[in-house]
């Protein structure tokens, strides 16, 4: 049996210039955090981050997810324009309710008091936002009256019914309904797109900022312009949260400080200053019981408390995991495709590795002492002694493996080229490109379409071995391989379903048509010392643990939220896996 035994789960999805729509509110007995994490929406516990209430996936990627006031319902829109409206209890089995209300992305969503009306906000060429009923999805009106995108929006929190909205044309608009109609706007007071709009809790204020550095506060009926907080930002201020009893409001900012702000008069209780690089930018913000919760232009979510200290930053990733590292010590380290590196340990918060980050990553090789990245244009090595990213090799490769300790051995084309202390030093042809490579101990394997060749390396040099002709088992291309630790057995899998384990020293076929994936084979690996337990990841996102000698499997059919993408086994037996959602697991394997 194979059981889910820990999650690390993905981190919010941020973008660049954009604000991140997410926010708090209370499910399930305990505070959530609501966000979208690629195509998911992501309820996370706010007292334990690391537990997940429960996610719900979307068919494209998410862009703005909402607690209803009931606690009982959740809104997740996406780029596509749809909005899910679901169940939040984690046993509710329930079916979504599905509309379309808008034909471009969504950017906010917000609910009505009673949590019967949801406010959708976007993009579009004429229909921007509308607000319909969270049952049904019939049309209770549209936001008209204001030119640009529709960035921003909220609801009253109570009657009589008025939202805000702001535009990328610096405009904040206010609607009154049912029927939903424009009622006035204010056009002259931002300088720059709205960022956010958001009701004090007692609906008597809206707050909203923009590109330029001051907080507007309008009165929550009538629209009209209260005062102007000036604040000391000096980057564009992409979110504001209002504190529980409305005496604060935070702001979240590209200068990479959350400041804090007494309503009142409009002093600063705090400007905590989060970091100095491009990824320390505040894209988001929200209140929680022990203070406020920011989001940077990492997805790293970060606790504050009340007087500006950072208490905690819970990291994970929001693009796919390239490559995963499994530590004496239980820690998991696994890179994405950006090139972020981040150690999980068995417990606790994960670590970011620090250093120069490649770009575009699309494997790694693990040795004992940390893992190269292959990138295609140098190959990265992330040294688990002091975490830290070093460029070691100037090499074009997209696939490599490790050799001991201090070589590494790299596909380029057509050629194979051996590493040793950061320097060539052999160097073999290939009959075809690799589209796959592994290793263990003197023992390279690469496959070539449909067939694999064998090499040793001894000292400086390499010879070729054995070539196996795998088509009578793969009938297309294969795109994983992996080698025992013996060097013994070699498993590859190709573009279809196939998986099949070969003799290394005769090149002949041990085990044919292991065919219980759907698609794709993205990823395979041998348990520790040994040649009997395989474990293999897929397109159909789906993970197999495969008892070869025994003839039986175990599959976990949606193992991950998108192709499983990387797998290694930790030195303790257990399974980890990193996925296309962002999310690394690890698994315990049962009898």
């Amino acid at each position: 049996m194979l059981n889910l035994a820990a999650v690390h789960e993905s981190a919010p999805s941020v973008v660049r210039g954009v604000a991140c729509s997410f926010g708090t509110g209370s499910c399930a007995g305990e505070i959530a955090l609501a966000y979208g994490s690629g195509t998911l929406a992501v309820l996370r516990s706010v007292a334990n981050p690391t537990n997940i209430i429960k996610s719900f996936g979307h068919s494209h990627k998410v862009t703005a997810v909402r607690l209803s006031p009931c606690g009982r319902l959740c809104a997740s829109a996406d780029e596509a324009g749809n909005l899910r409206v679901w169940n939040t209890d984690p046993s509710s089995t329930a079916s979504a309710k599905e509309f379309q209300p808008l034909s471009a992305p969504i950017r906010d969503v917000s609910w009505s008091h009673d949590s019967e009306r949801i406010v959708v906000a976007g993009e579009g060429r004429s229909t921007r936002a509308v607000v319909i009923n969270a049952q049904m999805g019939t049309t209770m009106g549209e936001l008209a009256g204001i030119t640009g995108d529709i960035t921003s929006c909220d609801f009253r929190k109570d009657r009589p019914f008025r939202i805000a909205a702001g535009s990328s044309d610096s405009m904040v608009g206010f609607y009154e309904g049912p029927p939903f109609k424009f009622m006035n706007s204010v056009k002259n007071e931002h300088k720059a797109k709205v960022n956010c709009v958001r009701y004090s809790p007692d609906s008597s204020v809206v707050a909203s900022v923009s590109g330029a550095s001051s907080i507007l506060l309008q009165d929550g009926k009538t629209g009209e312009v209260v005062r102007k907080i000036e604040t000391t930002h000096t980057g564009t201020i992409y979110a504001l949260a209002w504190s529980t009893d409305g005496t604060y409001l935070a702001t979240a900012s590209a200068d990479k400080t959350v400041r804090c702000w007494a309503t009142a008069d409009g002093s600063c209780k705090f400007s905590a200053t989060m970091g100095n690089t491009v990824r320390d930018m505040q894209l988001g913000v929200a209140c929680v019981p022990s203070g406020w919760v920011a989001i940077n232009l990492a997805g790293d979510l970060t606790f504050i408390d009340v007087d500006g200290g950072a208490t905690r930053t819970v990291r994970g990733f929001d693009k796919s995991v390239k490559a995963l590292r499994a530590d004496a010590d239980g820690t998991l380290v696994a890179a994405n495709f950006e090139g972020r590196v981040l150690a999980f340990p068995s417990t606790g918060d994960a670590i970011p590795y620090t250093g120069k980050e490649p770009s575009f990553v699309e494997g790694g090789a693990s040795c004992g002492t940390g893992m190269m990245l292959w990138t295609g244009e140098r190959a990265v090595f992330a040294a688990a002694a002091t975490k830290t990213l070093e460029q070691s090799l100037e090499t074009k490769a997209l696939l490599g493996a490790a050799l001991g300790d201090d070589a590494f051995v790299a596909a380029a084309g057509t050629s194979l080229v051996v590493f040793r202390n950061g320097k060539e030093v052999a160097k073999a042809s290939l009959p075809k490109r690799a589209s796959a490579i592994a290793a263990a101990a003197t023992s390279v394997a690469v496959a070539t379409d449909s067939g694999v060749c064998l090499f040793t390396v001894a000292g400086d040099s390499i010879a070729a071995t054995v070539t196996i002709d795998a088509q009578p088992a793969h009938r297309s291309d294969i795109s994983a391989i992996a080698i025992s630790a013996d060097g013994s057995r070699i498993a590859t899998g190709d573009t279809t379903q196939i998986i099949a384990v070969w003799n290394a020293a005769t090149g002949e076929a041990v085990h044919t048509e292991l065919g219980f994936h759907r698609s794709r084979i993205n990823c395979l690996s041998f348990a520790p010392a040994s040649t009997n337990l395989l474990a293999s990841g897929g397109n159909d996102n789906a993970i197999i643990v495969w008892n070869l000698e025994g003839k039986t499997h175990h599959k976990v059919a949606n193992a991950h939220n998108g192709p499983v993408t990387a797998l290694v086994f930790m030195p303790d037996g257990t399974l980890a896996s990193g996925g296309h959602d962002g999310c690394v697991k690890r698994w315990n394997i049962g009898a």
